[in-house]
């Protein structure tokens, strides 16, 4: 099986960088809280050579009581992108903080 690939144009420019926060609170019998941070940035170091790395952060509470933290990090090295096919390599971070109640 041969498969082909392309990433974004906008992921061959010289440099990227996107942040997102998000937010909320919600009061009453059940107070919650939900934070979310999302990063996503991309550099060119050499003609041939592109890096990517995409970033997410959660945290959530419920009645003072914390849910869930996470950050989760994936990363992407290509090399050649502008070729039809091209290598790439790609690996993984993700850690959930321990609850402490």
């Amino acid at each position: 099986m041969l498969l082909s690939a392309q990433i974004n144009e906008s992921d061959t420019l010289s440099i990227k960088a996107n942040l997102s926060l998000t937010g909320f609170y919600q009061g009453g019998n059940v107070e919650t809280i939900i934070f979310r941070a999302k990063s996503e940035f991309s550099f060119k170091p050499l003609k041939n050579l592109v890096f990517k790395t995409q970033n997410s952060y959660v945290y959530q509470e419920f009645e003072k009581n914390k849910a869930d933290e996470d950050i989760l990090s994936v990363n992407f090295l290509y090399l050649n992108p502008d070729r039809k096919l091209y290598p790439f390599t790609a690996w993984l971070y993700k850690y959930q903080f321990p609850k402490r109640n």
